[in-house]
């Protein structure tokens, strides 16, 4: 394999990847694969992955896709799975997630520094053992999911949104003669795309149109959805993360989704150009910017 070829999923058998590469519009979208496919594959092109190319070009998204140890699963990363599996697949939360409480046994141990005694230190032990495989929730972090969880619940428009579509799918496509795939959170087949997004702030009008246009590229990930999975419509459920839990619902506007894929449009171009062109990808190592600011 050469330094600049792009790796290959051991998931991906050969049929598959010519029925992706002769793809046909009106092929079977769906995909059954993981998420450990999912985030190991690199011949399909994900969102993610353009934003790799965005921020840094090609040499940034080189280095995403031929070192994936560089990808860590930050603590933020953890509990952002976390509040998506508890509102998209409520049944699964306790199966993949762990929160380890200790007040009960801290009051009960007592003392100055309970956790550094024998006893505290058996109990932990055990309960990493039980809960082997889960991934560990911080107590604050696990209880403002359940809250967030129950405003989005409460919420009927929400519950209208959430009903009628199947959540975590994952959709395949050519787009610009380039093979890409996504993660959609809830899709209602034929009609819209949905994303959950938590926020830091309360999701106004004001701060969420400063996000979706300016910050973090929501619009070219909607138009990017809804031209994989081949629909018109896409929707956030943005929710405060911490109280009062404000709640922002909001469906993107044909003008944010023309922007949106003249965003991934462009840069679908550059990855054609960078790394389905041979000559290119050989180059990519002494790639630079240059022009006129």
């Amino acid at each position: 394999m050469s330094k600049n070829q792009i790796i290959s999923s051991d998931e991906l058998s050969q049929e598959e990847l010519n029925e992706i590469l002769n793809f046909d519009a009106s092929s079977n979208r769906l995909m059954e694969k993981s998420d450990r496919w999912y985030y190991g594959d690199n011949t399909l092109v994900s969102n993610s992955m353009l934003g790799q190319l965005a921020e840094g070009g090609p040499q940034r998204l080189l280095k995403y896709i031929q070192y994936p140890e560089y990808r860590k699963e930050s603590e933020a990363f953890n509990v952002g799975r976390a509040f998506h599996c508890a509102i998209l697949e409520p049944d699964e939360y306790d199966k993949r997630f762990f929160c380890l409480d200790d007040a009960r046994i801290v009051i009960e141990i007592g003392g100055k520094k309970p956790r550094a005694t024998n006893k505290y230190k058996e109990w932990h032990a055990k309960q990493l053992a039980d809960n082997e495989g889960k991934t560990i929730i911080p107590v604050e972090d696990h209880n403002h999911i359940m809250r967030m969880r129950d405003r989005v619940w409460k919420n009927t428009q929400c519950l209208q949104l959430l009903t009628g579509g199947k959540p975590e799918q994952i959709y395949r496509n050519q787009l610009a003669g380039v093979p890409v795939k996504c993660k959609t959170d809830y899709y209602r087949k034929g009609q819209y795309v949905l994303d959950l997004k938590s926020y830091r702030e309360a999701p106004t009008p004001q701060n969420w149109t400063r996000e979706v246009l300016y910050k973090r590229d929501y619009d070219r990930q909607g138009a990017f959805y809804c031209d994989t999975v081949g629909c018109d419509s896409f929707w956030f459920i943005a929710i405060e993360k911490t109280p009062p839990y404000s709640l922002g619902i909001y469906e993107m506007s044909q003008e944010t989704y023309e922007r949106g894929q003249e965003k991934y449009l462009r840069l679908l171009d550059d990855y054609n150009k960078h790394f389905l062109n041979e000559g290119n990808r050989k180059n990519i190592d002494s790639f630079f910017f240059q022009g006129t600011v």
